[in-house]
């Protein structure tokens, strides 16, 4: 998959986060707003990878992994995320919710509405959402 695929997959997981929270289906609201993320911050290490070049086999392992704080360093955004954080109280909170989602989040089936809402707003909030955050570096 390549870095323009993963933007139209992130902008369709959080739409479509979006919709199914809007149809009170929250368990699938939470999952496919923290697996927006995951393919955003894919985008991003994707950007890093020239055209040109032979893909390196062990970042290409190491990207095969859902863990978001893993993704962010392999990105190289670990400083600009430190930054971020410390900078913006609204940002530090979106990412405080954001960072706890993990794939298995797919087998839940009990996920409160105000759960979901919380990821949705951290997710995709205008002003300091972590997706528009990652937008700026994919």
């Amino acid at each position: 998959m390549n870095r323009i695929e993963l933007h139209d997959l992130t902008r369709m997981r959080i739409n479509e986060g979006k919709s199914l929270l809007d149809a009170e289906l929250y368990a699938g609201s939470y999952y496919l707003s923290g697996y927006a993320v995951e393919c955003g911050l894919k985008a991003a290490i994707a950007k890093q990878q020239g055209r040109n070049e032979f893909p390196d086999k062990r970042l290409a392992n190491e990207c095969n992994t859902h863990n978001l704080r893993t993704l962010v360093r392999l990105a190289g955004l670990q400083l600009e995320l430190e930054e971020e954080i410390r900078s913006s109280a609204a940002f530090a909170e979106n990412w405080s919710v954001v960072r706890k989602w993990s794939e298995i989040a797919r087998y839940e089936v009990n996920v409160p509405a105000q759960t979901a809402r919380c990821m949705y707003v951290a997710c995709a909030g205008h002003l300091k959402g972590v997706l528009p955050w990652i937008q700026k570096h994919w």
